[in-house]
């Protein structure tokens, strides 16, 4: 196993000026397992988290004793050459606490193993079926997946399949946990074979490509489809509307009113106490944490750069809880 040290004087993001070392660790010079060394660079960074943690080869030590120490991983990335049998174990120790998993290979030998993997709980599943052009995902493999995000790259799915899952949405087949998936394709898409049978809505005059489909129980789902250099991109938004902006300035805010307050109303209105997206910038003039408070659900949370440290911490401080993606 490795450490690499970054050394910096000035700025931490630019290496320019950084001294580097890459040290070797192993039982015999430091007297600790994978586990327990792991577990102490954890302890001194006071890190809870990993950013990215790409699987690849076959490990030399067992590291999957080492996993269960990790509490949270933005980012699992499960590569060509990693063994089946070491993917397989990972993810079944990892998923429930990675925002974001991505597949560049199929390591399960079966549909049905397949399938229970895509029962789990998860929050992001992208699969990058480039990588491995022999698999095909199916209908039924769509029908039974419960990730909040479903990214195929090209699933193999037919349009005929992809008006079918829309088709069993409208008759509450689907799983309701479902709410975002992306889907590529080379087949030629229109309103009218992506559709069919749905009653669709146009959004606007200038978004012919974006549509609403509502069901009996008055529920709703968003479509879009756009041709981007010969493939066309799939999007359905279960449940979710036009994205909803916010800009709040001292100047048009009635003071009477506080922050707080104005925003919940907003969310009431629209039935939803929950942001897809949060985007730090600048320094407020305005007491946004407040508003802050009253959020139950965050998808992803983004701290730009030039977000005031002070502001950025007391965000973090209120939102990391209920935040999926930070």
């Amino acid at each position: 196993m490795g450490l690499k040290y970054y050394f910096n004087t000035e700025k931490i993001p630019l290496l320019a000026n950084a001294m580097f070392q890459k040290r070797p660790f192993t039982h015999k010079n430091s007297g600790l397992n994978a586990s327990q060394w792991l577990e102490r660079v954890l302890d001194v960074t006071n890190c809870k988290s990993i950013d990215q943690l790409d699987l690849k080869g076959s490990p030399q030590n067992d590291m999957c004793d080492t996993f269960g120490k990790l509490q949270k991983i933005r980012k699992l990335n499960i590569f060509k050459n990693c063994p089946n049998i070491f993917a397989k174990k990972s993810l079944e120790i990892l998923s429930t606490v990675s925002s974001e998993i991505t597949l560049f290979k199929m390591p399960f030998e079966t549909r049905d193993e397949f399938q229970t993997f895509l029962k789990s709980n998860l929050n992001y599943l992208n699969i990058n079926t480039n990588t491995f052009p022999n698999f095909k995902f199916t209908l039924e493999d769509l029908m039974v997946t419960n990730a909040l995000i479903l990214n195929l790259n090209d699933g193999k799915l037919n349009l005929k399949e992809i008006n079918q899952f829309f088709q069993n949405w409208m008759e509450n087949k689907c799983n309701p946990r479902l709410e975002h998936l992306e889907i590529c394709t080379f087949e030629n898409v229109d309103e009218k074979n992506l559709l069919n049978g749905l009653k669709p809505v146009s959004l606007s005059r200038n978004r012919q490509r974006a549509f609403h489909i509502r069901r009996a129980d008055r529920k709703k789902a968003t479509i879009t489809f756009e041709n981007i250099g010969g493939m066309w991109f799939i999007t359905y938004l279960n449940n979710y509307d036009k994205p909803l902006r916010l800009y709040f300035k001292t100047t048009t805010v009635n003071e009477t009113v506080p922050l707080s307050k104005w925003v919940e109303r907003v969310l009431d209105v629209l039935d939803s106490y929950s942001i897809f997206q949060i985007n730090l910038h600048g320094s407020p003039r305005l007491d946004v944490c407040d508003a802050f408070a009253i959020l139950k659900e965050v998808r992803s949370l983004y701290i730009m750069t030039n977000c005031s440290n002070s502001f950025a911490k007391k965000a973090l401080k209120i939102l990391t809880p209920v935040t999926t993606e930070t």
